[in-house]
């Protein structure tokens, strides 16, 4: 995996998990706020599926695709949460 000039690694492996994360806080506050049972299942569903998603499928294809590269690539940089610059 190469870098694009003028583009800062973000600090986690896959950039979209952040913003996915934001959406659980989003949805997890909200359950809070209104005390909803339902939207916290909701939440945790999210949650789980955003998993499932870069686990099972994401993380797979790229090993496929990029092999070693993204081997080291795994090992450099946090899955979930980011690194303190």
């Amino acid at each position: 995996m190469t870098s694009s000039p003028g583009l800062r690694p973000v600090g986690v492996a896959d950039p979209a998990s952040v913003g996915a994360g934001g959406a659980v806080l989003v949805l997890g506050g909200a359950a809070l706020y209104y005390g909803s049972l339902a939207l916290a299942g909701y939440a945790a569903l999210f949650a789980a599926a955003v998993c499932a998603l870069v686990i099972g499928y994401e993380e797979p294809t790229l090993r496929a695709t990029f092999d070693a590269e993204y081997d080291a690539y795994c090992r450099s940089v946090p899955r979930w949460w980011p690194r303190r610059p």
